[in-house]
């Protein structure tokens, strides 16, 4: 039997290295996903019209994307520079999955979706994010998102004319695996912010320290990947590479 203690968990690298070993995520998960790179990247136009389809057909999570100067989320429409450039970086974001070479606790791919995670909290996880309006979305839309995803991605696996019953099931099995991981990180950062504000007693309208508790509250990044927050910003600039965030 594996010990796994509570407090480990709170460190990213001893995190994912805990979420691999259970879900059993290895190199041949990443090695499946770039094979499928071909297939799936020119699905991916589709796949963005059909997530935020479903986002903008309901007005709790249309109202998400509306700016400060715009009142009515009705007038959302897929075409909206919002609404593009949101699509802009969950295009990034599966060209990254599809992409992955390192599945290892330490990889700069965990820590991408960490981030990924952190920043829809209202933190400006990533550098470029710093002087953004702060993007904050409840963890159910985030859940329920993956959710969708996944769905839309089963449907277009199941009906590829290519490779046999194996290597679909491969494909779906190392796809849900990731996801899973970041439902989880989502889970994390979501779960300490909402620790913080019951600690101090507030309402969920922190202010700029306790949005930084945030943050700190599971140790910042871990030693292996870099200490200080010089580093982090260097390797959110590396794992984001040119994507819009």
């Amino acid at each position: 039997m594996e010990h796994i203690t509570a407090a480990s968990l709170e460190h990213l690298s001893t995190r994912i290295s805990y979420l691999c070993a259970f879900l059993s995520i290895t190199s041949a998960d990443a090695a499946i996903l770039r094979s499928a790179q071909p297939l799936i990247t020119p699905l991916i136009p589709s796949l963005l019209n059909a997530v935020y389809t479903k986002l903008l057909s309901f007005d709790i999570t249309a109202k998400i994307f509306v700016p400060k100067d715009m009142d009515d989320d009705g007038r959302m429409t897929m075409a909206h520079p919002q609404i593009v450039l949101r699509k802009d970086f969950l295009r990034s974001y599966l060209t990254r999955l599809l992409s992955v070479t390192d599945f290892t606790p330490t990889s700069p791919f965990w820590l991408y979706l960490d981030r990924v995670a952190l920043m829809h909290t209202g933190q400006p996880s990533f550098a470029r994010r710093a002087k953004r309006p702060k993007l904050q979305v409840d963890y159910i839309h985030m859940s329920l998102l993956l959710g969708h995803l996944m769905s839309l991605l089963i449907d277009e696996v199941l009906i590829m004319e290519i490779g046999d019953g194996k290597y679909k099931r491969g494909l779906l099995k190392a796809l849900n695996k990731v996801m899973w991981v970041q439902n989880d990180l989502f889970g994390r950062h979501y779960l300490a912010c909402a620790e913080g504000r019951e600690e101090s007693g507030g309402s969920g309208n922190e202010d700029a320290e306790e949005r930084r508790e945030c943050v700190g509250r599971w140790g910042g990044v871990d030693e292996e990947f870099g200490k200080g927050k010089e580093n982090v910003v260097v390797l959110e600039t590396e794992v984001s590479g040119d994507s819009n965030d």
